[in-house]
């Protein structure tokens, strides 16, 4: 009998101990599931309000910024036809009474550009007074481009002759990268 009554005091402390080890642990769990749904619609609303306010924000931006959109886009030349471009130049070097040669070279990919390019080099010959107001228009153009090397020199009297140009007139070399769409 004795050993009965050790199972039963055995079973009743451990009785005991499981019902204290669930009001301890398992009661504040259910309770926190029960609350949890609640939270859940309260967090949903709160997200539904920011993505609204997010968006109407997105939106007021986007109206700000449209209008600049075009221009930027048309900074950039088609890189699979550059006639524009290169219509531009011989334009600009007509106006000025320059003798323009324009040939692509091929681009090396430089890890420090971000964005796509062209490399062009442009041979003029003119004055040099009219070489610098193309280089001024060329910068200040349609275009976004930038200088990557330049070289002057003055004609001597036999190319002067051959050229057919006056005396003081300058053999210029330009290299220009170009940005791309």
């Amino acid at each position: 009998m004795n050993q009965k009554r050790e199972i039963i005091i055995i079973s009743a402390v451990l009785g005991l101990i499981s019902l204290v080890l669930l009001l301890v642990f398992v009661w504040p769990l259910l309770k926190s599931i029960k609350n949890s749904p609640l939270e859940l619609v309260n967090v949903k609303k709160e997200l539904a309000l920011f993505q609204d306010k997010a968006t109407g924000n997105i939106k007021e931006i986007y109206q700000e910024v449209e209008p600049n959109l075009e221009k930027v886009d048309q900074l950039f030349i088609d890189s699979q036809s550059p006639i524009d471009l290169i219509k531009f130049w011989r334009d600009r070097a007509r106006e000025l009474n320059l003798n323009i040669n324009i040939s692509p070279l091929s681009s090396s990919e430089d890890e420090k550009d971000y964005w796509n390019n062209i490399v062009f080099r442009l041979n003029l010959t003119g004055s040099f007074s009219d070489f610098i107001r193309f280089l001024e228009k060329t910068e200040s153009g349609p275009y976004l481009a930038e200088v990557r090397d330049l070289t002057v020199r003055k004609l001597s009297e036999s190319e002067l002759v051959f050229e057919g140009f006056s005396s003081g007139a300058v053999k210029a070399d330009l290299t220009l990268k170009v940005f791309v769409k």
